[in-house]
């Protein structure tokens, strides 16, 4: 299905639960090492980033400061409401009800017309994120290949929700309804990175490997 981005551009449009917007994998892509993820980056830019995690109160004014700059860049300019959302979670990672009262105001719209907008746009989020987003097909190939038992064991091994954050704000766990990786069934993304045929003890491995990644950067 077809959508298009707020720059004009065309994108997929992935359903279900936070869908998100990414392109097919061409045959290149696709390695050669079973194991080895693939590396698909998005067009969008990430909307999250470690900076805006856990934002203190002194951080936290900054990035309102940020975005009403943005707000100023494009008061004046009609049907802008989109950009500026887009960039007000690009800078603070997320949209929840504060912020929007808050672009609401700058704009000189309703609430409920910018709280509208977000909830219409799937790209749009009002949660906090993790800092890495595990998104899990559950398109048919994925299902009928075992995709549901991977979904109750990423429940169960991070003890989250679908649409939930982890405690520690490490992973951010959504389904999608397809990755365009249907010959990789059941397939996973973590970030930009794709996952085929994904089973419960595979899953460890890999959340593993973004913990130990984070407590190494954390280290360094």
């Amino acid at each position: 299905m077809e959508n298009i981005r707020p720059d004009n551009t065309p994108a997929v449009l992935y359903a279900g639960g936070e869908n998100t917007i990414g392109e097919r994998p061409t045959k290149e892509s696709v390695p050669d090492d079973p194991d080895r993820p693939i590396h698909r980056p998005f067009k969008e830019e990430r909307l999250m980033s470690d900076k805006t995690v856990s934002p203190g109160k002194a951080d936290e004014r900054a990035l309102y400061e940020a975005v009403g700059k943005v707000i100023e860049k494009y008061r004046d300019k009609p049907g802008s409401l989109i950009m500026v959302l887009h960039e007000a979670q690009e800078i603070y990672g997320y949209l929840p009800m504060e912020l929007q009262r808050f672009i609401a105001d700058g704009m000189g719209l309703p609430v409920s017309e910018v709280s509208g907008v977000v909830s219409f746009y799937s790209y749009f989020t009002t949660q906090r994120q993790g800092r890495h987003t595990i998104r899990m097909c559950q398109g048919t190939a994925c299902y009928v290949r075992g995709g549901k038992k991977v979904v109750e064991a990423i429940k169960k091994e991070l003890n989250v929700d679908v649409g939930g954050t982890t405690e520690d704000g490490l992973f951010t766990f959504q389904i999608v309804r397809c990755i365009g990786s249907c010959g990789l069934a059941p397939a996973m993304m973590v970030d930009d990175d794709v996952y085929k045929q994904v089973n419960p003890t595979k899953l460890r491995g890999i959340l593993a490997h973004y913990a130990e990644m984070d407590e190494g950067g954390a280290d360094a």
